[in-house]
């Protein structure tokens, strides 16, 4: 009944209340400028007001559903957010979306918030720290595909956490540990028969809603 396909859901009682949220990135988004063909192809960044990642009408949606309380979100892109190095779709392509997004997170106090992306056909994980994003947390993203092909190049990311990167064949597996004094985020990635492949424990708190001074 509306443009696009994006969602919302909180899930779990007070005080372990899991937000999950489900972006839209292709159905708004401003035509993607790229030089070369076939392998040689790269898609360059745009700037500026004409570049949209989401549309006017998604990200005030984002804006209202990210005010909604919640003890832990888990937002879904379809690319991803964090990675720079590689030539493919990402946000990098638009970097004032991408800091429009980010900003979006430290404006509402999302509280502790991790990204899930694919589309890369590898497996990684990728950290921006606190001190670059203004976050009160750092702010992680766990990339999984895919369940029936796999293989991609690499492109080394400045931004991968060391151990997390996978050619093989993959699926992502998310665990939250709702402890009262140590609740945790865990992401992990196997291979197509199960077997772990990498496996990274995030620590959160209740608490961090707001930036450091």
């Amino acid at each position: 009944k509306s443009e696009g396909i994006y969602h919302s859901k909180i899930l779990g009682p007070e005080g372990k209340r899991l937000q999950l949220i489900l972006l839209d990135t292709r159905y708004f988004r401003s035509p993607l400028v790229k030089t070369g063909k076939g392998r040689n192809k790269k898609y360059i960044p745009q700037l500026g007001e004409s570049a949209t990642m989401l549309g006017a009408a998604q990200w005030a949606w984002l804006e209202e559903v990210l005010k909604k309380p919640a003890e832990l979100r888990l937002i879904v892109s379809s690319i991803q957010l964090i990675a720079t190095a590689h030539r493919f779709e990402k946000w990098a392509n638009m970097p004032d979306e991408k800091e429009r997004f980010i900003r979006l997170l430290r404006e509402t106090k999302s509280g502790p918030t991790v990204l899930l992306s694919g589309d890369r056909h590898l497996a990684e994980v990728c950290r921006i720290s606190k001190a670059e994003s203004g976050l009160p947390y750092d702010l992680y993203e766990m990339t999984t595909s895919g369940m029936s092909h796999a293989g991609a190049q690499d492109h080394p990311s400045p931004y991968r956490v060391n151990g997390t990167y996978s050619r093989e064949r993959n699926f992502g597996v998310i665990e939250i540990d709702w402890s009262p004094t140590h609740p945790s985020v865990t992401l992990r990635v196997n291979n197509d028969k199960g077997e772990k492949l990498s496996c990274t424990k995030i620590p959160f708190s209740k608490n961090q809603l707001e930036a450091p001074e």
